[in-house]
């Protein structure tokens, strides 16, 4: 009970506006809630009926905008992206993100980007009308035009179901038929109730038995209904666990990894690439699935070789990373994972020059989470990591900048090797600039690596002496 009382007046504590006591009073939630305990259920339902799963929830960061560095307001959101970061594992936060079919620039899902299809009235009739909108909409995917918007019908996707929620007989007959188009067109049906309908739509197709015929489409030498297939595939991932787990038993990961190291079209790589993501994140058990089929290798190369991909693909590579990084209740990936992520990681950050770049603000932010103990430093070290860091953490963009600075940091705090590399690569020059920017997380952050410099090493502290800090 007495843990109970504390973690109820932690929790009120979340309503603070000053970040270092946001930071303090997470920590400690932290380390209650990760003791083992009787009466732990009592303490839980303390906690939320002091409203502290809504006050976690509250600091997620809020959607990236360009911000001046003397940007107060920026200032704020890196800092409450670093706290949130902290605080969605408490209470099994969902951490991954869900990617969904359409095709628009990552990671923002704009449901105005999708194509333009046939609006329907509920008296149309269901037939023949239903099947050419179909066709048309098909071929418009495969297309891409994506300047208009697809608008359809609740009553035409009620078409798509009996009235025992299964899948209509025609559209199953379609997906069997030796006809191209009859095939384009069932598909097509099918990825717009998994999307549109979501999990309901999804076991509507599960259900029907349909998850392995779906898969085995997926291998189709037709580019348009590999297009629609694809789409569909990353809707039933966006699904609940056990419908993600039903696409994986009939051979989802290998198909979609064969995918994404196969194909010529960028969109379907990208498709696949974002089934991948969802799949890895949607659940620890399935992130082990993942991981011993092979689901590392894909979103590594990408990143590893980034100049033979377009922007959206190394972008799609990124949250693959970042949802097997955080399952929803999942746990802490170990050493054997993280020294394959980490220098592709690494190579990334050096290769991409535009500090804009959402994937670069995003492979800085786990690069950090990943620098946590001397194995994993020394394996950053083996790279050209350290002057891009450096470089970064005097960059215009404040996410990328506050990232950097992050890194930095970490490596100071936890390796004498990684300190003598950055000391040697000019970081205390950086610091100079950084403890005098308008930005009070620039300066903070700045002042924190700067002491730990005189934790482990005479010659660090010297050097930051001598360095006229």
């Amino acid at each position: 009970m007495v843990n109970a009382g504390y973690l109820e007046g932690l929790s009120n504590g979340l309503l603070s506006s000053h970040s270092t006591m946001l930071g303090i009073h997470l920590q400690a939630i932290e380390q209650i809630l990760n003791a083992k305990w009787d009466g732990r259920q009592r303490l839980l339902e303390r906690f939320d009926v002091s409203d502290g799963p809504r006050r976690l929830r509250d600091l997620r960061p809020k959607p990236r905008v360009a911000a001046s560095p003397l940007s107060s307001a920026a200032a704020a959101d890196a800092n409450r992206s670093e706290l949130f970061m902290e605080a969605k594992s408490l209470l099994g936060m969902p951490s991954a993100t869900c990617l969904t079919p359409e095709r628009s620039v990552f990671p923002t899902i704009d449901v105005e980007s999708r194509p333009n299809e046939t609006k329907y009235s509920p008296d149309t009739d269901m037939s023949t009308k239903t099947e050419d909108a179909v066709m048309d909409t098909a071929e418009k995917y495969s297309d891409k035009e994506e300047s208009d918007v697809e608008e359809i019908d609740q009553a035409v996707l009620d078409g798509f179901t009996t009235e025992d929620e299964r899948i209509a007989p025609e559209i199953i007959e379609g997906l069997r038929s030796k006809e191209r188009n009859a095939r384009l067109g069932a598909v097509t049906k099918l990825r717009q109730l998994a999307y549109y309908r979501e999990a309901v739509g999804i076991q509507t197709i599960l259900d029907s038995g349909l998850f392995q015929a779906i898969i085995n489409m997926m291998t189709s030498d037709d580019a348009g209904i590999k297009n629609q297939t694809s789409q569909t595939v990353v809707a039933i991932t966006s699904g609940t666990s056990e419908q993600v787990s039903a696409l994986v038993a009939v051979g989802a990961i290998p198909t979609l990894i064969n995918l994404v190291s196969s194909t010529d079209s960028d969109d379907l790589r990208d498709d696949a690439l974002a089934a991948l993501a969802n799949i890895g994140g949607k659940s620890q058990n399935l992130r082990e699935n993942l991981f011993r089929d092979g689901g590392l290798k894909p979103p590594l190369d990408v990143l590893a070789n980034p100049s033979q991909y377009p922007e959206t693909t190394t972008q799609f590579a990124v949250q693959a990373i970042s949802n097997y990084l955080s399952p929803i209740g999942g746990k802490t990936l170990g050493y054997e994972m993280t020294k394959q992520i980490i220098p592709a990681l690494c190579k990334y950050i050096v290769y991409q020059a535009d500090e804009t770049d959402v994937a670069l603000e995003d492979s800085l932010l786990f690069l950090k989470q990943l620098l946590v103990a001397e194995p994993q430093i020394d394996d950053a070290l083996k790279t050209d990591v350290i002057p891009r860091l450096i470089h970064l953490c005097a960059s215009k963009e404040t996410d990328t900048r506050s990232n950097a600075l992050l890194c930095v940091s970490q490596i100071i705090r936890f390796s004498v090797p990684g300190t003598d590399a950055l000391i040697n690569a000019g970081i205390l020059d950086t610091f100079k600039t950084c403890m005098t920017s308008g930005d009070p997380e620039d300066r903070k952050v700045a002042c924190f690596a700067a002491s730990n410099l005189v934790v482990e090493s005479l010659s660090h502290a010297k050097a930051l002496v001598d360095s006229g800090l």
